[in-house]
């Protein structure tokens, strides 16, 4: 995400210590007691107790810590928030957060949206990926009233039922403006969205996404990819959406404005991102990576084949030096490098600019 300065904000000062107020009227952060966990089966509707999260599987994009605040909002508004991700990675499994306001029923509903070419701020170039509507999550349980509301972890595995990429272009390169800092723009990973609307939260309640603090620990384009800001998304009562669809941001809502929740630490929207893939990519993910680890296994995987770049992806090149068409990544066709805008590589031929652009990446380990 980019960080930047806009006129129609609602600020509100947060930290480890300090207070939480109001985000305008109808948008507060209200504080959250107990963090429950579970699962969502999308085949059939379930709700498991407790959370059964499988393992072996790999996060590639994380806002990961509970603060204990979730924003509230009514029924007809949409929220939308943005990150960056590599886009190669198959995304397997997500899990999301949110909170209900004492003593709204169970039975929860929320459809959540996931989008390509999304910078934020009423992006108009969004792309719709993919959308899930779960029904009957779980709302508030505990028995305690005022500012002690229930949050929830929901995981939502998608087997084969839908998974998806998050296929896009980096959209801005450096800090915007000269505000704070640079985000992940510039570092080649797709910028997306994802969009929250609370569909039957009765009058008088609320419902929202729970708030994260960014994890110091994480990974490039995760603590880093996150920011201050999200969309909101106002239904017009004058035109509103056919009953019981799936509401897409700027499409069949129309953009409300920019709620600014903190100045520092930055937070955002719980959400996690997850591949099962077999060929996660490498933790220390670098550019000669993505270019040059061939070997072993074949075709374009998120970090190559082992994460170094050695003799083993030599001796493929080398096997197959002198091929004049029809050349794949893995036999060392690895110029031109990989685009991320497109998922292109290479132009059919393995010759001496595939050998020099291996040779210069010789070594590295992104292990």
């Amino acid at each position: 995400m980019t960080w930047r300065r806009r006129t129609r904000l609602a600020m509100t000062a947060i930290g480890a210590t300090s207070a939480v107020a109001c985000v305008l009227g109808d948008g507060a952060l209200r504080r959250v007691g107990e963090v429950r966990r579970a699962a969502y089966d999308l085949e059939t509707g379930e709700v498991r107790l407790p959370n059964s999260f499988p393992r072996g599987c790999e996060t590639v994009w994380d806002g990961s810590f509970s603060t204990g605040y979730y924003a509230s909002f009514d029924n007809d508004r949409l929220i939308l928030d943005w990150g960056d991700s590599n886009g190669v990675a198959r995304i397997d499994e997500f899990e999301f957060g949110y909170a209900t306001t004492w003593p709204a029923p169970m039975g929860i509903d929320v459809d959540i949206v996931f989008f390509v070419e999304e910078n934020g701020f009423d992006s108009v170039q969004r792309v719709p990926v993919q959308a899930f509507r779960l029904s009957g999550l779980p709302g508030h349980t505990s028995q305690s009233k005022g500012p002690e509301n229930t949050g929830w972890i929901i995981s939502v595995a998608l087997a084969e039922q839908a998974p998806f990429r998050l296929l896009g272009s980096d959209l801005e390169s450096g800090p915007d403006e000269g505000y704070g800092p640079p985000g992940c723009d510039g570092y080649q990973f797709a910028d997306f969205g994802y969009s929250f609307h609370f569909r039957n939260v009765p009058d008088n309640y609320f419902a929202g996404p729970l708030m994260t603090w960014d994890d110091p620990n994480a990974g490039l384009c995760a603590a880093l990819g996150i920011e201050v800001q999200a969309d909101l998304f106002r239904i017009d009562p004058t035109d509103p959406p056919k009953p019981n669809s799936v509401l897409i941001a700027g499409v069949s809502i129309p953009y409300a404005w920019t709620y600014w929740f903190a100045e520092w630490p930055p937070i955002q929207f719980h959400m996690r991102l997850t591949t099962c893939e077999d060929a996660p990519p490498c933790p220390d993910l670098q550019a000669p990576c993505w270019n040059a680890d061939i070997a072993p296994g074949a075709g374009i995987r998120a970090g190559g084949g082992d994460c170094v770049v050695d003799l083993g992806d030599l001796s493929v090149l080398l096997a197959n030096f002198g091929t004049t068409s029809g050349a794949a990544f893995a036999d060392g066709d690895i110029d031109p490098p990989l685009n991320l805008d497109t998922l292109a590589v290479g132009d059919g031929d393995v010759d001496l600019a595939d050998l020099s652009r291996l040779l210069a990446a010789f070594g590295t380990d992104c292990r």
